[in-house]
């Protein structure tokens, strides 16, 4: 029985397979804790996905009720009505070449004995169908902005769809990438020797690396990244670099930073060329996430405790408080209908979250210079008698001049 129990294969979702090819413990290392957060990013792409599976199956959506029924914000059902309408028009153009799609199908690869552990590839393909007696066609809607691992995840579903239909030999897959914000789509094709190789690498390089930690830009997506070792050295080491001017750091942390500025100071466009410049610059990028997101999260702590306390003294005449600050937004809704009459579909979609410097300057565009500003304020004049223009309240964490509040509340301020 234990032996059984042991070998009960550790399920390798398809839409994880990027994050384990650049760093194998990241989803094989099961000992260190995973902290997952569900992102508005998340629940928006889940209902765009919802829409267009009702689109292949049936021809049609009900936008509202699937909004509604993934408890989409006013903003969110624009935005996935206008992607939603996107990848419809896409479906529109490759469906005559899928045999019998299905929406929403299930696919899972052969088990993969590594060591004492085993592994299975499995997923959800968006759309699958045939192609005739020797291919396959699958196909992933991408509903957010595209990472470096897409490839690996399509080909990590059509291994698993491969298996699924019983390995054939003399036999393709053509994975098919809709990038809905891009209105347009790429193909991959994966031979039967393709997908053998796929596993060979994943058996014989990827799987058996569960300790082999690589940290990068990838790390600040990271399940793991609260409790990954690796993570923690490389930040740590960054941040002392950085501060290594004004902390008086070691003499190795001085040189991290002095390589740093140096390169980069003096990096021309004829020399970004030069071999190692990439590495250096990926290299500092992906560090810089990981300090930038070091540093929202003790200022997310900050924030929370001021939040729960009140102000707090910091002495020498200053305190740390939550100021109001307001900001115009717009009512998605009433202004919809306003600027489907103003804007194209294009200048539509490039404002899809409705930000209002980005819905004006994406119908600025149409106007000569010297006539810009006049039409944005002219458009902000239409929305704002239509009710469409509102106040919106956030609170921002700053440090406050202890003698100008006092001024405030008993009234002497400005």
């Amino acid at each position: 029985m234990s032996e059984e129990v042991a070998l009960l294969p550790l399920v390798l979702r398809g839409s994880g397979l990027g994050m384990l090819f650049l760093c194998p413990p990241s989803k094989l290392n099961v000992e260190i804790l995973r902290i997952r957060k569900v992102f508005p990013q998340a629940t928006l792409g889940k209902a765009i996905h919802a829409m267009l599976a009702d689109y292949v199956v049936a021809g049609e959506y009900d936008a509202k009720a699937v909004g509604a029924r993934h408890g989409l914000s006013d903003e969110q059902q624009v935005e996935a009505e206008t992607l939603a309408y996107q990848g419809a028009r896409i479906w529109d153009k490759l469906k005559s070449h899928f045999e019998l799609p299905q929406a929403e199908a299930k696919v899972a690869g052969d088990i993969l004995k590594v060591g004492d552990r085993a592994f299975q590839v499995a997923g959800t393909l968006d759309v699958v169908g045939g192609g005739g007696e020797h291919r396959a066609l699958l196909l992933d809607w991408k509903s957010g902005y595209v990472d470096s691992g897409f490839a690996e995840q399509i080909g990590g579903y059509a291994y698993a769809l491969w298996c699924t239909l019983g390995r054939p030999d003399n036999f393709e897959v053509l994975g098919v990438i809709a990038l809905l914000r891009r209105r347009v789509y790429r193909v991959l094709k994966f031979s039967s020797a393709d997908l053998r190789a796929f596993e060979h690498d994943l058996v014989h390089n990827v799987l058996p690396n569960a300790e082999s930690f690589a940290t990068g830009e990838h790390c600040v997506n990271c399940d793991l990244y609260h409790d990954c070792p690796a993570r923690k050295v490389v930040t740590e080491s960054t941040m002392k670099a950085m501060l290594s001017d004004s902390t008086g750091g070691s003499a190795e942390d001085a040189e991290r930073l002095y390589v740093w500025q140096d390169r980069l100071a003096n990096l021309t466009e004829k020399t970004k060329g030069e071999p190692g410049i990439s590495e250096l610059v990926r290299e500092i990028t992906g560090r810089v996430k990981l300090a930038k997101k070091a540093v929202a999260s003790m200022d997310e702590l900050l924030r929370a405790c001021v939040k729960r306390v009140g102000d707090i003294d910091l002495g020498k005449g200053k305190v740390l408080r939550l100021a109001e600050v307001e900001r115009k937004k717009l009512d998605p809704m009433l202004a919809w209908p306003i600027l489907q009459g103003h804007m194209s579909t294009n200048e539509r979609l490039a404002a899809t979250a409705l930000s209002i410097p980005r819905m004006l300057d994406a119908y600025a565009k149409r106007f000569a210079r010297g006539e810009k500003g006049q039409a944005k304020k002219a458009l902000m004049e239409i929305l704002d008698a239509a009710g469409a223009v509102q106040l919106d309240t956030s609170l921002r964490l700053e440090v406050a001049d202890k003698t100008l509040l006092e001024d405030e509340e008993d009234g002497t301020g400005d």
